[in-house]
């Protein structure tokens, strides 16, 4: 979003306002450009989208993660390398230049989260280089996708299940591939035009590819059966037995059903279904997972000395 695009106190075009819109969707931050009111949020987006990022007593927004954050790292700091206090200490320096109450410019918002997102990764990457197996990083990654899972489920909720004109929806799947850092795989394995059917094929149902929603729930499956059981448990635990259901939906999903439109050609109703379906499944799982594993009113197979592949 770009100031010369409109002026404050005008209502955004309609590609704005359905990308506002997802913006609310995916950070469940309602009411924003949805709910109540939104003519008004959506007169002066910017407001909002400060909010989103800066306002620490906002639930959903970036401030008031990273504050969830900040307070996980402190309850597990004894573990943590120095090296990971300089990224950590870098991430707080970087949040406390900025003033919740000051109305930054897109540009500013941008710059802020691309420095953020370069800390964050490079915190991922020390997580990985630090934590023994035994530890959880059985379960770091098991949470890392079912993490990436939901928000692939989310964007393709918002952006992709209604049907626009031709213009408008090339635009809407542009975003969504950008958000998903998918728009130069999708050029390089499809050399077309962007299309509805191709962009689901690539986000949704490619098992070959790290960041589709199948690959994922994959992913998780395999992680989730080197799970020790639980004590008294034969078979398959509870939260195998969800990832596995959600595997199987989407394994058995057709491409030209997911696409197909609604009586009123506005919604792929079908797509819709799949991924709210999906997406419940992978919530009951990751209830599952902590009432397992870290539930302490019941007694649990504890992680430590077990010798888990990562491959």
């Amino acid at each position: 979003m770009q100031s010369s695009q409109y002026k404050n106190g005008e209502v955004p075009p309609e590609n704005l306002k359905i990308i506002f819109e997802a913006i609310t969707g995916i950070t469940h931050t309602l009411p924003g450009f949805v709910g109540k009111g939104k003519e008004d949020v959506l007169k002066n987006p910017l407001k909002e989208l400060n909010a989103l990022v800066l306002d620490s007593y906002k639930v959903g927004s970036l401030a008031q993660t990273l504050g969830s954050f900040n307070n996980s790292y402190y309850t597990l700091r004894n573990l943590w390398s120095k090296d990971m206090w300089r990224v950590f200490d870098g991430i707080k320096k970087l949040w406390n230049k900025h003033d919740k109450d000051k109305e930054y410019s897109v540009a500013a918002l941008i710059k802020l989260l691309d420095s953020t997102i370069t800390r964050l990764i490079a915190f991922m990457g020390l997580i990985e280089e630090s934590i023994l197996v035994d530890q959880g990083l059985l379960l770091y990654f098991i949470g890392l996708q079912t993490e990436q899972a939901s928000l692939t489920i989310a964007k393709c909720r918002s952006l992709i299940v209604a049907s626009y004109d031709e213009d408008l929806e090339y635009e809407m799947l542009e975003a969504l591939l950008s958000s998903h850092e998918s728009l130069n795989i999708y050029r390089y394995s499809y050399r077309s035009y962007l299309s509805v059917e191709n962009v689901v094929k690539l986000v949704i149902l490619n098992d070959k590819y790290s960041r589709s929603l199948t690959y994922q729930l994959s992913r998780i499956l395999k992680d989730i059966g080197k799970l020790p059981l639980p004590t008294g448990i034969t078979g398959n635990s509870k939260c195998y037995d969800l990832i596995h259901e959600a595997n199987q939906i989407i394994l058995k999903s057709n491409i030209d059903t997911l696409l197909k439109l609604d009586e009123t050609e506005a919604v792929r109703e079908n797509l819709e279904d799949m991924l709210s379906e999906l997406s419940e499944l992978l919530h009951q799982t990751s209830l599952s997972i902590s009432d397992t594993y870290f539930n302490h009113s019941y007694q649990q197979n504890q992680l430590v000395n077990q010798n888990f592949p990562l491959q």
